[in-house]
């Protein structure tokens, strides 16, 4: 759902999970709307408008410190799996994956395998070597 729309301004409100701003030479040019859920990653310049999953430009502009300070190195995370992803070449990777879904807050990377287990919940679990752990929220804190 719409949770707001704005000829100018930014959409920076936390329940905001993606943005969608209508370009020229669309009727509406300027016009943004703010959405509750992470629907945004088109860029469409055929019907004018450019759609950004908030969640994924924000991981997009963290650093390689931000992304190694916020990674568990050796631990899984205890929150239930809600799908799982394979064939993925980083913990990075792995939490763009969950970054597509909006019940999913954080990961587990198994290096060995490429698999990425996304998680809707919970928090640091036990120690695992060659699993690693990332809690979204800490990455675009």
């Amino acid at each position: 759902a719409v949770v707001s729309t704005q000829s100018t301004g930014r959409c920076k409100a936390p329940e905001v999970l993606s943005v969608t701003l209508s370009i020229a030479p669309n009727p509406e040019k300027g016009k943004c709307e703010c959405w509750d859920k992470r629907r945004g990653y088109l860029f469409d310049r055929h019907n004018f408008y450019t759609s950004v999953n908030r969640l994924c430009w924000e991981l997009g502009a963290a650093d390689n410190e931000k992304w190694a300070s916020c990674t568990n190195l050796n631990r899984v995370h205890s929150g239930s799996t809600i799908a799982v992803s394979e064939g993925l070449a980083s913990i990075k990777e792995c939490g763009y994956a969950c970054a597509y879904r909006d019940d999913c807050a954080a990961v587990t990377y198994e290096r060995d395998t490429g698999k990425c287990y996304l998680k809707g919940s919970g928090s640091i679990g036990a120690s695992d070597v060659g699993s690693d752990s990332l809690d979204l929220s800490c990455v675009i804190e």
